[in-house]
């Protein structure tokens, strides 16, 4: 496999690294929007967009796999039925975050899964189908949103994201590859890929 696989992977989480930057801003500054209702929309606009390509990154090198999981992904509001989609495509699909340990020796770091701070499917599920409900308000004269609620979890949901991201190993659809993913190194802010070569077959029980 081409390192273009890598490239167009980081090109998708720099993505999501502006569009991180467009939600931290309105928080920051939310009057910029002038209603609390346009901020809120708009933070959940790129909130879903982000999740987006969460769900689709893995895809992104494979043209088949891509067109299989896109084909009536518009019609889905849920995010438990994205997340089954891509998963028929490619079961590898979800980020794994991971916490980077010093090693010893020849051996310079070593992993572990980190085991809480980051967005979890459920919890990719949930925020998905909130920012649904805020973007897609069928009966005007329905129950109305309640802005402050999502002025408080949109944060949450940023950091949880970061926390999922922020270093991380993912398979690509039809790569037997493993990637290592630095959204964020000492001497760059831009996102730096690592190949892990798989040698030979994967042993079977």
């Amino acid at each position: 496999m081409s390192d273009l696989d890598l490239d167009a992977y980081c090109q998708l989480m720099q993505e999501i690294k502006r569009r991180t930057s467009v939600v931290n801003l309105i928080l920051a500054e939310p009057g910029r929007l002038m209603f609390k209702a346009t901020a809120v929309e708009s933070m959940c606009l790129q909130v879903r967009k982000i999740l987006e390509l969460i769900a689709m990154g893995s895809l992104v090198a494979n043209e088949e796999a891509l067109s299989r999981a896109r084909c009536g992904l518009g019609k889905l509001w849920s995010g438990q039925q994205i997340l089954r989609r891509v998963h028929g495509v490619n079961p590898d699909f979800y980020p794994r975050p991971i916490v980077e340990l010093p090693g010893s020796g020849a051996i310079k770091s070593h992993w572990e899964n980190k085991p809480d701070g980051f967005l979890t499917e459920a919890q990719f599920a949930e925020a998905y189908a909130r920012c649904h409900a805020v973007l897609h308000a069928e009966n005007p004269l329905g129950r109305t949103l309640d802005y402050s609620a999502y002025e408080r979890d949109v944060p949450l949901w940023i950091a949880s994201i970061i926390g999922l991201l922020n270093s991380h190993t993912i398979r690509l659809a039809g790569n037997p590859n493993l990637y290592l993913i630095h959204m964020q190194e000492a001497e760059t802010e831009q996102v730096r890929g690592y190949v892990f070569e798989q040698v030979g077959s994967l042993p079977t029980d």
